[in-house]
């Protein structure tokens, strides 16, 4: 079984340590990378004289026909300025505004502060400790922790589980300087 499998966070308690960080982080960069084309298609819409593009096109000819067409060019585009679509877009930035500053207050809660995977913490043993004794120390947790030996309780287990992934980082670790 995987990590995943064993693990869910129903079983989560005050022991436990989640790190979603790097979540709000990733999902307030998306909601931005949304938001900043929507304000300058909002910006654009509200700031930005749109007449100016077409007034070339009645410049030569000052009579009250062409007058007459101009004024309806300019009802046209601001009559498309307060579409449905705009005001659709301008609710949108004002929801997405809204998850960023959810997202923001998250991340501010975090304190900025990483939750550490450190095996010898986990294991608690020493950093200087040899092979031997992670592995003795790993046993005798295993033997204390297994989901078997305590059916009705997810905090041994969520242990359990933290205590096999810190001794397979050592086994990962010593594989490696094995190798080289």
């Amino acid at each position: 079984m995987s990590f995943r499998e064993n693990f869910t966070r129903e079983e989560q308690q005050d022991d436990l340590q989640y790190d979603d960080s790097a979540f709000h982080t990733f999902a307030a960069t998306i909601l931005i990378v949304i938001l900043l084309p929507l304000l300058y298609y909002i910006y654009k819409r509200c700031f930005v004289s749109q007449e100016l593009c077409n007034e070339k096109k009645y410049t030569n000819c000052k009579c009250s026909i062409c007058r007459e067409k101009l004024t309806n060019h300019y009802n046209a585009i601001k009559s498309k300025n307060l579409s449905f679509k705009f005001y659709f877009m301008i609710f949108l930035a004002i929801g997405i505004s809204y998850l960023i500053y959810q997202t923001h207050n998250e991340m501010i809660k975090n304190d900025g502060k990483l939750k550490n995977f450190t095996p010898y913490d986990i294991l608690e043993i020493p950093s200087d400790a040899d092979p031997k004794t992670i592995k003795r120390t790993y046993r005798e947790l295993a033997k204390k922790l297994h989901p078997d030996k305590n059916p009705n309780n997810p905090q041994a287990k969520a242990r359990f589980i933290l205590v096999t992934k810190a001794y397979e980082v050592f086994l990962i670790f010593l594989l490696n300087n094995i190798r080289r």
